[in-house]
């Protein structure tokens, strides 16, 4: 039963449509999981942080795609 759980809950999360092109989003001394749920808002991709979830970005624009600032 725990195997059949796990395999149904793998199959509702899709690869969602990340954007071509640079994802501008600076941080300035901002928690990771208000990053992750900025990220979600602007890729209109809902997010659940885990209160797990911790640390703190500094200052900086990353370069690069939304899919590799969510990848860092």
């Amino acid at each position: 039963m725990l195997a059949f759980g796990l395999a149904s809950s793998q199959a509702n999360a899709a690869e969602p449509r990340w954007p071509a092109g640079p994802y501008s989003y600076i941080t300035v001394d901002q928690s990771v999981a208000d990053a992750l749920v900025e990220l979600g808002r602007n890729m209109r991709t809902p997010m659940r942080i885990s209160k797990l979830v911790k640390g703190r970005l500094s200052a900086g624009m990353p370069v690069g795609t939304a899919r590799e600032f969510l990848e860092e």
